[in-house]
């Protein structure tokens, strides 16, 4: 017996249901690989965090701190984002090409795994090697923010005010205390700096990961 092709009617049909089990299954699927990206988002802070124990250990206990700037910016500019000693950054190379914050981990104790300076669940379509390339040469950012000391705007001007010292909080165990008197634990978060459209610094700077739903 001669079998019968589909009409057109059942064809489009089947193409409908298959439409709805995409529908149904692509928040399933987005999901499961938001999660992927988190885990390995946090398997990169562990091999930060590693990089930055095996620095203290070989450095009298200090973790990974500078450049020291010369007077707070002159060196580097204000568009490098890195005005303060000791201030959070995610740049790991200034304008001049320095190292900075984890990027002095990269000679070193990161050199086999660079990569790991870059979150995997970034929301900009920002290539590593790129990034990697411009350290020694220009800026360069990563995907995460580093706490490599907790000065603020405030103790700069308080510093060039009274010539009171900055607390830079350089010792991996005495890390210092936080806004709230807690102290502090935590060295490296996902980087969400959002900048506005049409500003100067947007396509430098503007950076966020895990859709800014959740940081790491």
């Amino acid at each position: 017996m001669k079998r019968q092709a589909f009409t057109l009617i059942e064809l489009l049909v089947v193409i409908a249901i298959i439409g709805v089990l995409i529908a149904l299954l692509f928040p399933v699927l987005a999901s499961a690989l938001g999660s992927t990206r988190g885990a390995l988002c946090l398997a990169n802070q562990s091999q930060l965090m590693v990089g930055v124990h095996q620095h203290a250990i070989d450095h009298g206990g200090h973790i990974p701190y500078g450049p020291i700037e010369n007077g707070g910016g002159e060196l580097n500019g204000a568009d490098d984002f890195y005005l303060i000693n000791g201030m959070t950054t995610s740049l790991i190379s200034s304008k001049t090409g320095d190292a900075v914050g984890a990027g002095l981990m990269l000679d070193q104790y990161l050199s086999e795994t660079p990569e790991v300076l870059f979150c995997p669940g970034a929301d900009q379509d920002i290539e590593p090697r790129r990034q990697l390339e411009n350290v020694g040469v220009r800026s360069a950012i990563s995907g995460y923010t580093y706490r490599h000391g907790s000065n603020t705007f405030v103790e700069q001007f308080r510093f060039r005010a009274t010539g009171e010292p900055m607390d830079t909080r350089t010792k991996l165990d005495s890390l210092g205390k936080n806004r709230q008197g807690e102290d502090i634990r935590a060295l490296f978060i996902d980087n969400n700096f959002l900048v506005a459209p049409g500003s100067a610094f947007y396509e430098a700077f503007n950076r966020s990961n895990h859709g800014t739903r959740f940081v790491n």
